[in-house]
């Protein structure tokens, strides 16, 4: 896109995005859904070393998995069983 690359990114919040600032961990971070997705997001902040709060409509953590799968994933994110 023409210019594109002369335009200033923003963050939702309007605030201009800041290159520099783009490789610091969160000291808490909330990931919406427990699907593979939301799971893999979870995980790896947590093995970063952040906080994360994970939100779902759905009872467990992986719902379309076995229940192993499921138990690690608690366990991992410290969820309840």
């Amino acid at each position: 896109m023409r210019g594109a690359s002369r335009s200033p990114s923003a963050s939702p919040d309007g605030a201009a995005f800041d290159e520099r600032h783009a490789y610091e961990l969160p000291e808490h971070l909330v990931v919406v859904g427990s699907g593979g997705t939301g799971a893999e997001l979870a995980h790896a902040y947590v093995g970063l070393g952040a906080q994360v709060t994970l939100v779902s409509s759905r009872e467990r953590v992986l719902p379309g998995e076995d229940a192993a799968t499921h138990g690690l994933s608690a366990w991992r994110l410290n969820l309840p069983k």
